[in-house]
């Protein structure tokens, strides 16, 4: 029964991972349009939502976050 729970943990895990770079995904074209347009606003809101998806996703996989400015 333990190996269940495990197991579903792990599952539930990867598809918030996968989640979380789909949504990184979006962003980076978001981001992309923003830089195109010039508005600068907007380029610190989507890198800092992308770094905040990104630390989550360390913490899921047990990765180090390494922030770099």
């Amino acid at each position: 029964m333990q190996t269940m729970g495990n197991t579903m943990r792990c599952d539930q895990r990867a598809g918030e991972v996968a989640r979380l770079k789909e949504e990184i995904a979006a962003l980076r074209v978001e981001l992309d349009e923003a830089i195109a347009k010039g508005e600068g606003g907007d380029q610190t809101l989507y890198r800092d939502l992308i770094t905040e998806k990104q630390r989550r996703i360390c913490e899921l996989t047990g990765e180090k976050f390494i922030e770099v400015y």
